[in-house]
């Protein structure tokens, strides 16, 4: 089985257990209304309800699967639209559904282990009070989740970022100094972001006037025509030295890297795999490199450096190529793929998120030796329209000559 396959069936898996997970709210929400207090007219109601709700929430998930994942092909504009709710109800509620599973466990664990205090032997009191404080405390805890991935769609994706980075090195060419790279990763044009919104993260992009744009991979979801209206959206950009990209895991995700890579090229963005370019300025050779995807492609470090001038930029949408492109002395490397962990939990200067426990190189700017590394959160989402202390990022980094600490500087959008 090839790994676009395996991948594809992982998705199935992560898409079965969420459904699941809706399976088993229904059924508590069931039991919780039949026990409940309302009148035999109101309870069928309530009941009614609630089966449609679940019914038109769990409706998406046989396309996504049969034809969204297996086949590859687009979804429908309707079906677009249904799946935005789909995935955020999704994502916070399978957390909720994981609190109930836990404090239902624990009951039964409790009910099991507790022993039985002897006959007319004195008990702890029971208090109703301090029952339905202890109700209402995890009711609020269970539903947290949901509240939090509506705010992660709502605003969290919104509060996009441009992080300023100013980065000096000791051997750069007089002629490229204060070069302005612009550093995009991860679009995921789709159902979550379609080109009319990227558009307008563009219109900014050209605001900060670099001089070169690069993209680090994903900048699509799913299918080839995911990237309808993306010429038109690239329009706005324009750098002097063009716009460069390499290939994410996503764009084997379609089963036609050729049609892809055309697609772009029409959009005026140059696919570097495995390949390098030099970019002449002055007499000066500016090298830009693009290695494919280090899981779903064939990377090929050795054959994207051959023709390589001495000072090159790396573009690899997976960060983990850092150790062996330092070693080869490549002074900077730009990547992508992990959006910050996209919901991450943030406790005074600690980050947790499941891209801190899948890698060394979540988010940010890394050094080792001479050579910089610096991982890009994404403008786009990916499983679900929500980010939680991960905004999505632009980056706008200033070549310098010298041997000065790199200097940062985040703002928000405007």
């Amino acid at each position: 089985m090839n790994k676009l396959w395996l991948y594809r069936l992982a998705f199935v898996g992560l898409l079965t257990l969420f459904s699941v997970a809706q399976v088993y709210l229904l059924a508590r929400g069931w039991q919780w209304v039949r026990r409940s207090s309302f009148s035999p007219r109101n309870r069928r109601w309530v009941l009614a309800g609630l089966g449609a709700f679940f019914f038109l929430v769990l409706l998406p998930y046989p396309y996504l699967v049969l034809v969204g994942i297996l086949s590859g092909r687009p979804a429908p504009q309707a079906l677009s639209v249904w799946l935005y709710p789909y995935a955020v109800w999704c994502f916070g509620s399978f957390f909720t559904a994981l609190f109930l599973v836990l404090r239902d466990t624990g009951r039964c664990l409790q009910g099991r282990w507790k022993p039985v205090p002897p006959s007319g032997s004195g008990g702890p009191a029971f208090s109703p009070s301090r029952r339905r404080f202890l109700g209402t405390a995890f009711g609020v805890l269970a539903t947290a989740p949901i509240v939090a991935s509506a705010y992660g769609a709502t605003y969290g994706r919104e509060e996009k970022e441009v992080t300023d980075l100013t980065l000096a090195f000791p051997h750069l060419p007089p002629e490229l100094d204060g070069l302005r790279v612009v550093h995009l990763s991860d679009l995921h044009l789709g159902p979550f972001l379609d080109a009319a919104a990227l558009q307008e993260d563009l219109a900014r992009v050209a605001a900060l006037r670099p001089h070169l744009v690069v993209v680090t991979g994903d900048f699509l979801s799913t299918a080839v025509h995911d990237l309808r209206g993306f010429r038109e959206a690239m329009a706005a950009v324009r750098p002097p030295l063009g716009v460069y990209g390499c290939l994410g895991n996503h764009e084997y995700f379609t089963g036609d890297l050729t049609r892809v890579i055309r697609t772009l090229a029409e959009a005026g963005v140059t696919v570097l795999a495995n390949q390098a370019v030099r970019l002449r300025i002055g007499p000066c050779r500016l090298g830009l490199a693009g290695v494919e995807d280090l899981r779903m492609g064939t990377p090929d470090l050795e054959a994207a450096l051959r023709e390589a001038p001495p000072f090159t930029i790396l573009l690899s949408h997976r960060p983990e190529i850092f150790p062996a492109a330092a070693a080869r002395g490549i002074p900077l490397i730009l990547s992508g793929h992990y959006h910050g962990g996209q919901v991450a939990l943030r406790l005074g200067g600690l980050s947790l998120s499941a891209a801190h426990l899948a890698t060394p190189y979540p988010e940010g700017l890394f050094i080792q030796s001479q050579s910089y590394l610096y991982v890009n959160r994404g403008l786009g989402t990916t499983g679900t329209p929500v980010r939680l202390n991960a905004p999505p990022e632009i980056t706008r980094i200033t070549l310098r000559r010298g041997a000065a600490p790199p200097r940062r500087r985040v703002r928000p959008v405007a």
